[in-house]
């Protein structure tokens, strides 16, 4: 698993299902598939307690990973293309505007503010690029969204990353 997931900071406040793409977090794995399968996402991996396929998500192509070890849902996650800076923001801004619509307002991030994209504060929290994050937290659940940076031949690219996963409380009730 990518380091950059451990740094999410993730503390949320919303009342709403654990669950991620319909599957509960902390349930069994097995209809994952057939789940990815009726929304049309492809597979990428079946194998070693995890599931890794490629669809759409808020109207972008993404890959979606469930984490299962010992068969259980674990951690659900959106993985978004990689954009030059000034093309991931609409990203954000569209998984930020879906995700809150099925989680509930975010506890850290705040509301996107009603500028147009062209303005240099939007969604961000501070002036740089390490600063688009938002968390939510329910009664079951902790997710973070966030932008990470990564450098290739072509220079460096950014994409968002999400992560949902139960929270210690609901880890503690299934076991």
């Amino acid at each position: 698993m990518r380091a950059y997931f451990v740094a999410l900071t993730i503390l949320a406040s919303s009342a709403h299902a654990a669950e991620f793409r319909g599957s509960e977090l902390d349930r069994v794995c097995t209809s994952i598939p057939e789940r990815e399968h009726a929304l049309e996402s492809q597979v990428v991996l079946s194998a070693f307690n995890q599931y890794r396929f490629t669809g759409r998500a808020f109207d972008r192509e993404v890959v979606m990973l469930y984490l299962c070890p010992g068969g259980v849902l674990s951690s659900g996650n959106y993985l978004f293309a990689n954009h030059f800076y000034n093309d991931v923001v609409s990203d954000f801004r569209a998984a930020y505007v879906g995700l809150s619509s099925i989680y509930g307002a975010p506890f850290s991030g705040g509301a996107l503010p009603s500028q147009g994209m062209n303005d240099k504060s939007f969604p961000r929290i501070g002036n740089e690029p390490k600063t688009y994050i938002a968390s939510w937290k329910g009664p079951d659940f902790f997710a973070s969204m966030a932008l990470s940076s990564q450098g290739d031949a072509a220079g460096l690219t950014w994409h968002v990353i999400f992560m949902i996963k139960p929270s210690n409380k609901s880890s503690e009730r299934s076991n």
